[in-house]
């Protein structure tokens, strides 16, 4: 038994059309071919990219090397000013403290001086006093001698006199 099969008249005319709008192989493999094409040229522009982007990236790292040692030279020389202005400070701090010291001796010896001469003062005002107390003890001893002197001739002048028991007065 075989049996027919009929196709519907839409699908006959769908499948010429499809037969007319069919693409040829020759167009297939141009376009193929074109595709291929594009693939290798995007490959070529990426590779030409990647390459100019390590040559970019080769220049910054040299440049970044010549950075760090220009910084390196510039952080030596500012340790070594820094150096030099610490010597600078220690000299100058060195003279200040001998000028201290220098200053400090000349006040020093400016009070010895000042206290040599108030104890000089003073000795001279205890020589003074001590200078008059021994003139008042004199100046009493002599009148005194003096009062003495005049009682003993008082009473040698009585004893002569005959004048036993006489007492001196006190004049």
């Amino acid at each position: 038994m075989s049996t027919t099969q009929m196709m519907p008249s839409f699908i006959k005319t769908i499948s010429k059309m499809a037969l007319d709008n069919r693409v040829s192989n020759s167009v297939l493999k141009k376009k193929q071919a074109a595709k291929e094409k594009r693939a290798k040229e995007v490959a070529k522009k990426r590779a030409t990219e990647a390459k100019q982007l390590a040559k970019d990236m080769l220049k910054q790292e040299c440049a970044m090397k010549k950075l760090e040692a220009v910084a390196a030279k510039e952080a030596v020389k500012a340790e070594k000013i820094a150096a030099k202005e610490a010597v600078k400070a220690e000299k100058i701090a060195a003279k200040e403290a001998v000028k201290a010291e220098k200053i400090a001796a000349k006040e020093a010896v400016k009070a010895e001086k000042i206290a040599a001469k108030e104890a000089v003062k003073a000795e001279k005002k205890a020589a003074k006093s001590v200078a008059k107390d021994i003139l008042k003890a004199e100046k009493k001893a002599t009148k005194m001698s003096q009062q003495n002197d005049r009682a003993d001739i008082i009473s040698e002048i009585c004893q002569q006199l005959g004048h036993q028991n006489a007492t001196p007065m006190s004049v």
